[in-house]
């Protein structure tokens, strides 16, 4: 299953529309404000002027294959991976996959212009890939899916742990791989503020 595509309908089927120029996003894990539209001494005349993303991966979105964050899940979920990336990156959609001797998971992370965006390709995925659980994170949102992978929302970041790919036990010591996708997002997410 392509979960960058799911992530990049998501985020375009309800907005294509009214955001279909993108902003530059985040540089680093905190938000910076928009450039203001008008002049800085004068009032905006007309729309706000959409600058278009850059196009390459957030650090963020690059950090999910880096070193420290393959480390750091090695440890948390206590299996060497036999194969990591390289990153791919389309559509302002980073994807880097993890292999190993019984399986695969995959992280997609998507870097969108605004918190409106955001919004609503978080909430599209919680309708198509079917919501379970919500998950109490400070600074971000997050819910389990049908098939156990995880949905993350931080700043304008959108990421999917992808545990489909894995067995149904997974980890040393094993457990079920819903288990194992939430020790994934730990580590992310301790890469992402660390």
């Amino acid at each position: 299953m392509d979960m960058g595509r799911h992530l990049r309908r998501a985020a375009a089927g309800p907005v294509a529309g009214g955001l279909a120029a993108l902003a530059v996003l985040l540089a680093g894990c905190g938000g910076q404000p928009a450039a203001p539209s008008g002049s800085p001494t004068g009032p905006s005349v007309g729309p706000a002027v959409v600058t278009a993303l850059p196009d390459a991966p957030s650090p963020q979105a690059e950090m999910v294959c880096a070193p420290e964050a393959q480390q750091d899940i090695q440890d948390l979920i206590g299996v060497v991976p036999t194969a990591v990336g390289p990153i791919q990156y389309a559509n302002h959609t980073s994807t880097c996959r993890y292999a190993y001797p019984n399986g695969a998971f995959t992280l997609v992370v998507q870097d969108l212009p605004n918190d409106i965006t955001t919004t609503r390709t978080y909430e599209a995925l919680a309708g198509k890939l079917g919501k379970i659980d919500s998950i109490d994170l400070p600074d971000a949102q997050a819910f389990t899916t049908n098939d156990g992978s995880i949905v993350l929302r931080r700043d304008t970041k959108v990421m999917l742990v992808d545990v489909t790919q894995l067995p149904g036990t997974f980890g040393s010591p094993p457990s079920p791989r819903a288990d194992a996708a939430r020790l994934i997002m730990k580590a992310v997410l301790n890469c992402w503020v660390g």
